[in-house]
């Protein structure tokens, strides 16, 4: 049996290609599809695209910087809750003077602030309070901290 070969180009890749596809043993039937059934793949390949790429949902994030305290500090608390002066998370960020908080609920309002810390564990008081999406709850941002040295 002899295979009728194609004129060779020069290029491996392409005479590879070029001999693969007049190759009958390597022909696969071409299966009509409707224009229903184009449509629908047309569509899920777009939505898993999208899917990939774009996430559905997004969470807030939110990064807050202050000044060092001076004197002998040790590290710095940062604390974070949904009403004003009532924290339920705590995060102890070390020597760092910022942090990054990630998912934080999209319209909710936070409130946060910073204490400095020695290496007794004494503590100062809090920061002033700052507050994230107060505008969206009523609230204003409040600055009534209590004077402590946390920065």
């Amino acid at each position: 049996m002899f295979v009728d070969l194609p004129k060779f180009t020069g290029c491996r890749f392409l005479d590879l290609i070029q001999f693969l596809g007049k190759s009958s043993f390597l022909r696969l039937p071409r299966l009509p599809l409707p224009l229903f059934s184009r449509l629908t793949l047309a569509i899920c390949l777009i939505s898993i695209i999208f899917s990939i790429f774009i996430p559905i949902a997004w969470s807030a994030q939110v990064t807050l910087e202050w000044a060092a305290s001076s004197g002998n500090v040790a590290g710095y608390n940062v604390y974070q809750g949904t009403s004003s002066r009532d924290y339920d998370v705590t995060l102890d960020v070390g020597n760092w003077t910022s942090v990054a908080i990630a998912d934080l609920e999209d319209g909710e309002a936070y409130y946060f602030s910073v204490t400095a810390y020695d290496l007794g564990d004494n503590e100062s008081g809090y920061s002033n309070e700052v507050c994230i999406n107060c505008a969206s709850q009523g609230a204003t941002n409040s600055s009534g901290g209590d004077g402590g040295g946390g920065g």
